[in-house]
């Protein structure tokens, strides 16, 4: 198993991004980018070779987030993996869903930042298969 620590792979994705689209590859980053400088900074990598950037927004709401992360800690503990990445964290993993949460709130996906669509999507919205 292999766990690369957020700023080995926000560097990795900066490395990579450019050369797939140039390679004519669409590119998807799977990523929580909750301030608007991180998402314009990755936009502002790819947006040369792109010929759109869209933004997919799970707008998930801080509750659901913040039980979801106790389950995963909870099923982690009871099948006995190793979660070292939970605790040993500068900041508790909760706090950082807060701050990431209140952020998305404070400052959501916005058109200005050089995404030519953005879609928002809830979890209420969404039926389940």
């Amino acid at each position: 198993e292999c766990r690369v620590d957020v700023k080995t792979a926000y560097d990795m994705a900066r490395k990579e991004i450019p050369k797939l689209l140039q390679a004519g590859n669409d590119v998807l980053l799977d990523a929580t980018n909750a301030y608007p400088e991180k998402r314009i900074g990755m936009i502002n990598i790819g947006k040369p070779f792109a010929s759109e950037v869209i933004c997919i927004w799970m707008d998930t709401p801080k509750e659901l987030c913040l039980a979801r992360h106790e389950e995963r800690l909870a099923r982690m503990i009871a099948n006995k993996e190793d979660i070292h990445r939970y605790e040993n964290q500068a900041k508790p993993i909760a706090d950082i869903i807060v701050d990431y949460c209140d952020a998305l709130r404070d400052h959501p996906p916005n058109l200005l930042e050089g995404f030519n669509q953005i879609i928002r999507i809830k979890p209420s919205e969404i039926q389940e298969l």
